[in-house]
């Protein structure tokens, strides 16, 4: 029993209460087997939930939801570390390998090769055009494609004459690195050596030619160089330098470079791809392009993106009689689609955070291992585990900060518009692309049908027929009396990913290799990617997909934009880190 608070006492009030009668000791007994049947028969987990249901109905609704007295995640015997960090997983087998690893990777001899055989893979224009969707016999444009294969050839003896190379669709590479037991699944390492362009009206912002390859200042310089020849380079110097120390691997090793990532990856990975699911191959994991290692909260982290938006590209095209515009309508088809598109931007998606969003981890890693964190997001996240009130209250925090909150969320933006063709003409047909990167936890027909929703007030308001060219029914034609329609089409789809789980023998292998060759105050955390990247084509190869970049976002930049850069020391320690993932995998087995 509790001791009742000290308050100020009335005029005539005795101190204390009187004193209770005497319980008999048969009620005292059964008064404690009570209690204690009562404790072991209820889950402490429910007694719990009971509480804090009784405290928050009891509370006021307009109140701060930190404001709960059972809130406090340090008084909860249930909350533990969400964001464990594996051991740095340094390889045991080989030392000799290991003392060369030391000696090569501090050698400014290698820095400067290394340096000058990522200049000269920059050299070579391997563009990815947005017309080079169809691999086209003789297009002049996909020679330099050749070009490369060859550089790789000489700057790569071991490589090609320990693997087994193959050529996919005329300009697809994928390599073979047997393994001593054939049993083990193997590894799957990616990259792809096609870039974007770069606009003629941008070549006077570059510090140097954008196909030079300059090294310069401690970097090297170039279209390609983060995105993502970088990469590929890092990747075959590290199996290059394994070869030459007489390295033979007990697990498969594949590597997979695709040449039109950039456009989508049909004809590159999807080759190949499709020639590894013909061989019926499984593998343990598969590591491509992703995020990286970044600062936050004054904490190192390595963010391994677990899972990808979805993509849907959607046509919004009006059609609408034409004529003179001496005599015009009270709308034209340009009004009415851009009434069509202040929808759609009046209307944008909301946020959410389920379990299967890897951005909850990674907030979770943020608040566990960094500093100076705001205590109310720290006491948020705890209490957002198990509590759909406060993961609602944690959206409404991480949305303010806008990059969190396109994390959350399918964003949409209208990025082409055309239509008109004289001044004095009435438009016949006019229409508008919206982008849409589709959340996690949505799917692309929920956009569609969203949009279709969004869209239905035009109907009334303008007269007109909309008409869905999607759905099970196929293209849907328009039958009604209306002269004006409005049609909404699929042009691309993409659905979200599947969720890679952060843990197991795959997540621990890749994870402390991190963690040993950039350092054990590195903290590492599952991820979500913005964009798409080419294991859209691989999803049915491996349960365990990985996009990570080993590189520092300070030691790069400029991708898809002038001056793009990586500094020679991120690409050695991108060399090293392949080196590793190798040697570990392996002895995993």
């Amino acid at each position: 029993m509790s001791t009742p608070p000290l308050l100020p006492l009335e005029k005539g009030q005795h101190p204390l209460p009187p004193a209770p009668k005497p319980l008999r000791l048969r009620g005292v007994l059964f008064y404690l087997a009570a209690v204690l049947l009562f404790w072991a028969v209820v889950p402490s987990n429910l007694l719990r939930s009971l509480a804090k249901s009784l405290v928050r109905s009891t509370a006021d609704p307009l109140a701060d939801p930190l404001a709960d007295p059972l809130a406090d995640p340090l008084a909860d015997p249930l909350a533990g570390p969400s964001c464990e960090q594996p051991a740095p997983l340094f390889p045991q087998l080989d030392p000799l390998i290991s003392q060369h690893y030391d000696l090569i990777f501090s050698s400014d001899k290698y820095h400067a090769l290394a340096a000058e055989h990522l200049s000269k893979a920059i050299q070579i224009k391997t563009v990815s055009y947005d017309d080079m969707r169809r691999v086209v016999a003789g297009d002049p444009r996909l020679l330099p494609f050749l070009d490369f294969h060859r550089l790789l050839e000489s700057l790569y003896p071991n490589v090609h004459q320990n693997l087994t190379r193959e050529v996919i669709n005329e300009y697809g590479l994928l390599y073979s690195w047997p393994g001593t037991n054939p049993d083990l699944k193997p590894l799957l390492l990616m990259a792809h050596f096609d870039v974007v362009p770069v606009a003629d009206s941008s070549l006077d912002q570059w510090e140097y030619p954008p196909f030079s390859g300059a090294i310069e200042n401690g970097r090297v310089w170039g279209r390609g160089a983060s995105d993502t020849k970088g990469t590929l380079m890092a990747i075959l110097e590290a199996v290059e330098i394994l070869l030459g120390l007489d390295f033979h691997p007990a697990r498969g090793i594949y590597l997979a470079f695709g040449f039109d990532e950039e456009i989508n990856g049909f004809n590159g990975a999807g080759h190949i791809a499709q020639t590894l699911k013909d061989r019926h191959i499984d593998f343990e994991f598969i590591v491509d392009e992703g995020t990286g290692l970044a600062d936050n909260y004054n904490t190192t982290f390595a963010l391994i993106s677990t899972a990808e938006k979805g993509y849907l590209d959607v046509q919004i095209n009006v059609t609408a009689p034409g004529g003179h515009s001496s005599m015009p309508p009270p709308h034209t088809a340009i009004g009415i689609l851009a009434d069509a598109l202040v929808h759609i931007e009046a209307n944008p998606h909301h946020p959410n955070l389920p379990d299967n969003n890897p951005m909850f981890d990674a907030v979770q890693c943020f608040v566990e291992h960094g500093h100076h964190v705001d205590p109310k997001l720290k006491k948020l996240v705890q209490l957002a585990k198990h509590d759909s009130h406060h993961r609602k209250a944690l959206v409404d925090y991480l949305s303010k900060n806008y990059v969190l909150g396109l994390q959350m969320l399918t964003t949409q933006a209208v990025d082409v518009i055309q239509g008109g063709v004289k001044v004095n003409a009435l438009p016949e047909s006019v229409f508008a692309l919206v982008n849409h990167r589709v959340a996690v936890d949505s799917s692309t027909t929920h956009v569609l049908k969203r949009l279709h929703d969004t869209l239905s007030p035009l109907k009334k308001k303008y007269g007109i027929e909309i008409v869905d060219n999607w759905g099970e029914d196929g293209i849907q034609t328009n039958n009604a009396a209306d002269p004006i329609v409005l049609t909404i089409s699929p042009v691309q789809i993409l659905e979200p990913s599947p969720l890679t789980q952060a843990k197991g023998r795959s997540w621990d292998t890749l994870a402390g290799t991190v963690r040993r060759v950039f350092g054990a105050h590195v903290v590492v955390s599952p991820s979500l990617m913005f964009g798409n990247t080419d294991t859209r084509h691989y999803l049915d190869l491996s349960h365990n997909v990985y996009r990570f970049s080993p590189a520092h976002q300070n030691q790069a930049g400029g991708v898809h934009t002038v001056n793009e850069y990586i500094e020679i020391h991120g690409f050695v320690g991108s060399v090293k880190f392949y080196h590793e993932l190798i040697r570990n995998f392996v002895e995993t087995a």
